[in-house]
């Protein structure tokens, strides 16, 4: 017999049903947060915290798709990929993106998730998502950006953006690296005279951008935007 699986069954389904009216109508997602919990129920304190953290996620994700059409049902198996590393964020910045995968799992456009979008998700810190955000900003040219290097750029958006968060210029810059190191953007060359840059060693300019995979995180850890 599993021993995470409470001797109290009824006390399970009813946590679960606790934890938010989104899930009813969802059989697949309720069973992956009856599951999810189950995993944890033998540890009173952790099972009270991450049930939480799903039960904030699953608000924000409710007010994400409010008025929007939203599927009878979904992949238990898909559901679950992403509430077991939502449980365990308390960050209310990152709770944000594992919202929006909820949220977007609800709505269909994200029948499907590939395990390294989850292992990048799960190691991104505040700072970094808040650099991605800005960087795809940036690329749109947006005319909320400091003067001069990229470095400027990210520092004035993520304070127009995120004032409630302290992050420091040497925190971005760090963070600008860690994103280059694990794939999620690169250096572009020959940017337009517009945007913020950088100038290398041999004194070509060039700016950051979001690459194939991390316009893909980006867009899947967005609030949901439909007509």
């Amino acid at each position: 017999m599993n021993s995470l699986i409470p001797q109290d069954p009824e006390s399970l389904v009813h946590a679960a049903d606790a934890i938010g009216h989104t899930i009813k109508n969802v059989p697949g997602l309720y069973d992956a947060v009856y599951e999810t919990i189950a995993h944890v129920w033998i540890d009173p304190i952790r099972r009270r915290r991450r049930a939480k953290n799903l039960q904030y996620e699953l608000e924000m994700a409710e007010k994400m798709i409010e008025g929007k059409q939203r599927l009878d049902d979904v992949s238990a198996k898909v559901a679950k990929e992403i509430l077991e590393p939502a449980m365990e964020e308390d960050r209310e910045e990152l709770q944000k993106l594992w919202a929006a995968l909820i949220a977007r799992l609800l709505t269909g456009q994200l029948s499907s998730i590939r395990k390294e979008w989850i292992e990048v998700i799960k190691s991104l810190e505040v700072v970094d998502a808040a650099v991605l955000k800005c960087l795809g900003d940036l690329s749109k040219n947006t005319s909320k950006r400091g003067d001069g290097s990229v470095w400027d750029a990210l520092d004035f958006l993520i304070k127009d953006k995120w004032p409630q968060v302290s992050i420091g210029e040497d925190e971005i810059f760090l963070s600008v690296k860690h994103l280059e190191r694990i794939g999620l953007i690169g250096k572009a060359f020959n940017t337009k005279k517009e945007l913020p840059f950088c100038v290398d060693r041999s004194g070509e300019r060039f700016s950051y951008a979001l690459n194939i995979l991390g316009m893909k995180i980006v867009e899947i850890t967005s609030p949901v935007i439909m007509s």
